[in-house]
């Protein structure tokens, strides 16, 4: 089962910061990482253990979830 998935600019823009970070080739990887987990996350509704997915229990996200990217560098919150 196919889940829709809509990503917004804000959401692409937020990641602009890693920019400064790491170099053009680490954020490209990032940026690539990112992609292709949101592509199984649509695909399959969840992701492989290697990311950690879990729910956040704090404010102001309680109840959503977020994993891990980049080493457990990055954090995507969904």
């Amino acid at each position: 089962m196919a889940y829709r998935i809509k990503i917004t600019h804000r959401f692409w823009k937020s990641a602009d910061f890693l920019k400064e970070k790491y170099s053009k080739d680490e954020y490209k990887e990032i940026m690539n990482e990112i992609e292709e987990s949101i592509i199984v996350l649509r695909n399959k509704g969840r992701l492989p253990e290697e990311y950690d997915d879990h729910i956040l229990r704090r404010s102001p996200f309680v109840g959503q979830h977020e994993y891990h990217v980049y080493d457990d560098d990055v954090l995507v919150i969904y």
